[in-house]
């Protein structure tokens, strides 16, 4: 993956029972998972305001995705990957289904309030087209 890719989360999780927080970042040809490993969340979780600070605005942070997917624990799904895509906005988390072209399902779920649900469903719908699917829930 090539070009300027925006950060969407910092608390991305690949489901409820992977607590292991990574980030989850927005390219031009597809989404890249870069985990933080266990470790940095324990030291974050550990740390008063932990919640606060996952829950907060996220700054606009770009970076290019050739250095992003040179990490070996980063995971990358090319929009040409995806078969479809359910994006959902909840009141604690929102979550992105994803089945792929080979039939393989990847979710990834992340707390609400980072003000990236918009950014994200307009990246899926511009790449993806009728294959996406958003739910927006009332936010609470």
């Amino acid at each position: 993956m090539s070009g300027p890719c925006v950060l969407i989360a910092n608390s991305c999780t690949t489901g409820w029972f992977d607590w292991a927080h990574g980030e989850l970042w927005i390219c031009p040809d597809g989404l890249i998972r870069r985990p933080l490993g266990i470790g940095f969340t324990i030291r974050r979780s550990l740390r008063a305001g932990a919640a606060a600070e996952l829950r907060s605005l996220l700054p606009r942070t770009e970076m290019d995705g050739a250095t992003l997917v040179a990490d070996p624990s980063a995971t990358r799904i090319a929009w040409d990957d995806l078969a479809a895509a359910t994006l959902k906005r909840g009141i604690v988390d929102h979550s992105l289904h994803m089945t792929l072209a080979d039939g393989r399902k990847v979710k990834y779920l992340w707390a609400a309030g980072q003000h990236d649900f918009e950014a994200l469903g307009a990246s899926l719908v511009a790449a993806l087209g009728e294959r996406v699917r958003i739910h927006r829930a009332p936010i609470g």
